[in-house]
């Protein structure tokens, strides 16, 4: 399979990545040297140890820390090593196997790696030292070799890292150390985790569930501090590049882990690739910089008081006289959860704004501070000051408040949402219109409506009431100022949003059909769902040809156009799908080759993507990338148009897809699953825009999900759509990629000599250069707000550059 690997890339080298690579200083030719002999015996762990800590390396086990003993402290740096059963189709285990430890090596990481595994060869040996050895034997990285050298010194550990190329061929790297390390033994002070940022440091308790990528390093260490105990490790990096770092929380205090990413590097026969991390053990009381006690605890103040509720921008209000109060909220942002506390201002006028045809949402909270039975929500006439009514009604929904995400219109649904309702099998039935609420003193309910703009709609702006009642009748409203953009949104002809979205029909012979197909029209009727949300690109669920065929007739129908559509199953030619669809500027790629689980996978992937070539009369195909080790392969199968994962490869993915892009390479991206926070829209919108990439191919559990938390967009209670925080979330982004783009082909379509229209083009350009590749990081600088201002001055733009044009 080696050979099949090297037909397609002769090189196997990544050269679009060698702008990223070392630095000569990191990189560097050198003679092969003989191997030392072995100083421990096999299986045999080693032990470092002095007055400060006792370490336990695991040779045998990928050279990994097994224990981390502090003297003194009570405690083990060591966040779980246990022996794990394999999973997957891998042959049995030649010995046992560990998760966990510190220095968990990855010169490209996937789901299994064997290189946790690997038994490395101990070359040298003393009472503070070891260096061990490594040679890499899969494919496409075989002839790797790694040195890997542990000191103790004092409060100081020191790991030196050597990746030699011994092959014949360039060889690419993407290496990583993965650290289950931590201090303390509960959440809060014990476990305070502290990195460099804009305001010197930033410290924080990290919550079960976390991931946190810095990708803008501001310098490469890191810092966990147990206040309580009074002491603390520092780990800093150095030599190579590094990338990023990212922490991550498991559900429970031993789940915690710390990774280091290094830059890719792409190695030539005989060169080499270093760096080097050193782990210092400080006591926080007797430091007197950054990593001071009084240091760390006004920063963990300053990110505590930083959490606020996300608010709706330019809001009205009025004083609250201690019945009730209106609160508003981001219109697709995180819902507070427990009591708002605000009692001495109300919500007095709320502004929207959206183009002709546009959903706009609203979202508000009403608390009230003596009991309500059967409280009601209504809506007044929408005119503009000359009388003209806009000619549509508001859609409340409630927003659950226990977190889990959905949106109801029945009440009794909003405290929790019923587990049955889950998939498409549900047969719980849908609420028409919402239901009365019931609250008691102190209690909150969360509300989102959604604002449909008719097509035809006049320009300006338009006020509307909404009235809420509490107690025995009492009622509370405020004004909603709607003003109507005169155009319409236009979508991107060459990207889009879309999802692996489990929905197939009845009697189809793809495995899910059996159990959660949908009738033909129920199926049409998710076909209209996602064309009202403007998605144009799908993973289509199908197996049977003349299945495939129907519903891509019924998208035709509903008006896609400029559609990308992935087939599961290339069962339908290519040949005829162009026949049929070609004409609407469909693009079609088939699932051809899944991303690798481990190194072993490298070689079934090849030997599926050389089958599908013979097989299948499609000119290329899709390969799902979720993790540096499918980045690595990409290269060597040129044929496929790569999905990215946005989560495994967020250090990565940006950079990788502006290289794809070079090559007319089409490039999806995906998440894991899409979030409800702020970064989740900056990506969908402002980066899909700005960005080379053909949108994005979300993950999600959806028809076939059986927990209510993992679906974002489902039809629920017998096809109805039960929207999501989540859905609304990747909604907004796909509605600011669509300014942004209306606003685009707005200037392209008028004389760039106009004052309006470069005043138009410098915001673009600002928007565009203001965005980098760490869309995580930048989100923390960021609201909902800010978002908002972008596609209101977007829309201002396009407006000006429309009306002074006529």
């Amino acid at each position: 399979m080696k050979t099949i690997l090297r037909k397609i890339v002769p090189a196997v080298a990544l050269a679009s990545l060698t702008a990223c690579a070392p630095s000569k200083s990191a990189r560097q030719a050198e003679p092969v040297p003989a191997p030392a002999p072995a100083k421990a015996a096999a299986g045999q762990t080693i032990r470092l140890e002095n007055q400060y800590m006792k370490l336990t390396l695991e040779p045998e086990n990928g050279a990994r820390i097994s224990s981390w003993e502090l003297v003194g402290k009570n405690d083990d740096l060591v966040q779980g090593w246990r022996r794990v059963r394999k999973m997957g189709k891998r042959k049995p285990a030649p010995k046992p196997q560990f998760s966990g430890g510190v220095l968990g090596g990855h010169m490209c990481g996937a789901y299994q790696d064997e290189q946790l595994e690997a038994s490395y060869k101990v070359v040298k040996q003393s009472a503070s030292e070891v260096s061990m050895k490594w040679k890499n034997p899969y494919t496409l990285f075989d002839g790797l070799e790694e040195t890997r050298t542990v000191k103790l010194d004092g409060k100081t550990v020191t790991v030196r890292l050597k990746v030699r190329n011994t092959a014949k061929e360039n060889r690419i790297i993407y290496y990583r150390i993965q650290d289950f390390i931590g201090v303390g033994h509960q959440f809060g002070e014990q476990t305070v985790s502290v990195y460099p940022s804009e305001e010197g440091i930033t410290a924080t308790v990290f919550q079960p569930g976390t991931t946190k990528a810095l990708l803008s390093l501001k310098e490469p260490w890191y810092a966990q501090e147990n206040l309580t105990d009074n002491y603390g490790i520092k780990v800093t990096a150095s030599g190579a590049p590094l990338r990023n770092i990212m922490f991550f929380v498991g559900s429970s205090i031993e789940g915690r882990t710390c990774e280091f990413f290094w830059v890719p590097a792409d190695l030539k026969p005989g060169e080499t690739w270093q760096a080097e991390l050193t782990y210092t053990l400080f006591e926080p009381k007797a430091e007197t910089g950054l990593l001071a006690e009084d240091s760390v605890r006004k920063a963990l103040n300053r990110t505590l008081s930083g959490k606020m509720i996300a608010s709706a921008s330019g809001c009205e209000f009025a004083p609250a006289y201690g019945a009730a109060t209106v609160t508003p909220l981001a219109a697709c942002g995180v819902i507070p959860q427990g009591k708002l506390l605000e009692r001495f201002k109300t919500l007095a006028g709320l502004p929207l704004s959206g183009a002709k045809g546009e959903t706009v949402l609203g979202a508000f909270a009403l608390t009230v501070h003596e009991a309500t039975k059967n409280g009601t929500i209504s809506f007044g006439k929408f005119k503009q000051a000359d009388g003209t009514e806009l000619a549509f009604t508001p859609d409340p929904y409630y927003i659950t408040r226990d977190g889990t995400d959905f949106m109801t219109r029945n009440w009794k649904f909003s405290a929790g949402y019923p587990q049955e309702a889950a998939n498409t099998l549900s047969k719980i039935p849908a609420e028409k219109a919402i239901t009365p609420y019931s609250l008691e003193a102190g209690e909150t309910a969360h509300f989102r409506v959604y604002f449909k703009i008719p097509a035809d709609a006049k320009a300006g702006e338009y006020t509307g009431d909404c009235t809420l009642t509490y107690g025995n009748g009492k009622k509370i409203g405020f004004k909603i100022r709607l003003h109507v953009w005169d155009f319409q949104l236009e979508l991107p002809k060459d990207k889009g949003y879309g999802a692996f979205a489990t929905f197939s029909l009845a009697g189809d012979k793809h495995y899910v059909a059996p159990k959660y197909g949908l009738s033909r029209k129920n199926f049409r009727k998710f076909v209209d769902e996602m064309t009202a949300r403007n998605w144009r690109n799908l993973v289509l669920y199908l197996s049977n040809p003349e299945n495939i065929l129907w519903a891509l007739d019924q998208m035709v129908d509903a008006g896609w156009r400029d559609a990308r559509i992935v087939v599961i199953r290339p069962h339908v030619p290519y040949k005829k799908l162009m026949e049929r669809y070609g004409k609407y500027n469909f693009k079609f790629l088939p699932w051809g080759v899944d991303e690798p689980v481990d190194y072993n996978s490298v070689r079934a992937c090849a030997k599926k993507y050389e089958l599908f070539q013979k097989k299948y009369d499609y000119p290329n195909m899709n390969f799902s990338a979720n993790t540096p080790l499918s980045l690595a392969i990409i290269d060597s199968l040129p044929k496929t148009h790569p999905t990215i994962a946005v989560t495994g490869n967020v250090m990565y993915f940006v950079e990788k897809t502006r290289d794809l892009a070079k090559q007319n390479r089409q490039v999806f991206w995906y998440a894991g699953t899409p979030k409800k926070d702020v970064a989740g829209r900056l990506l969908r919108g402002i980066y899909v825009w700005k960005e080379p990439t053909g949108g994005m191919m979300d993950w999600g559990e959806m028809a076939t999900t059986s927990t209510v938390k993992n679906g974002f967009h489902a039809f629920l209670a017998d096809a109805e759509l039960r929207p999501s925080q989540k859905l609304e979330n990747v909604t907004q982004g796909l509605i600011d990629l669509m300014y942004l783009n209306t606003l685009e082909q707005t200037i392209r379509r008028a004389d760039s000599n106009r004052p309006e229209v470069k005043d138009a083009q410098a915001f673009l350009d600002w928007v565009r250069n203001r965005f980098g590749t760490d869309y995580t990081g930048e989100a923390a600088e960021i609201d909902y707000g800010f978002l908002d201002m972008i596609r209101t001055n977007a829309a201002i733009h396009t407006e000006n550059i429309l009306k002074k044009g006529k």
